[in-house]
């Protein structure tokens, strides 16, 4: 985000919402720089995805019953 003021309330959800994992903060990252979408829109489409796939349950099928729904499903 090089010359980009970040909002440190967006960047603390960002985190949380990601639940700290470095990789995830990684990849989201570079998404975010890569595309030049702020990091409020990444969120809302981070949680639009997550609701997509989580509400699929024939992605769901391919998993182990004892799978972690959520961590399956991304």
């Amino acid at each position: 985000m090089e010359g980009t003021k970040l909002d440190i309330i967006q960047v603390d959800a960002l985190a949380k919402t990601l639940g700290h994992l470095p990789l995830a903060l990684a990849q989201a990252s570079a998404y975010i720089k890569k595309t030049g979408i702020n990091i409020s829109d990444y969120l809302k489409l981070y949680n639009d995805r997550k609701r997509a796939l989580l509400s699929d349950e024939t992605l769901l099928e391919t998993f182990p019953a004892d799978a972690n729904r959520e961590t399956a499903a991304i």
